[in-house]
């Protein structure tokens, strides 16, 4: 399963950052995507789902 979150721009990087703090595997750093106008970051919960949060840049 992957559930995805609307962030503002700011946020990919400062999540980023906290989700690294805490341990939380991260599967694709922040990732701009010029065709979708995304900037992306997926990480795995405890549960070992596919997380992510998307920035409309």
């Amino acid at each position: 399963m992957q559930l995805a979150f609307r962030v503002p721009p700011a946020a990919i990087i400062e999540w980023h950052e906290t989700l690294r703090a805490y341990g939380v595997e991260i599967l694709r750093g922040p990732t701009e995507i010029p065709d979708w106008r995304h900037e992306t970051l997926f990480f795995r919960d405890p549960e070992g789902n596919i997380l992510e949060l998307y920035a409309e840049i």
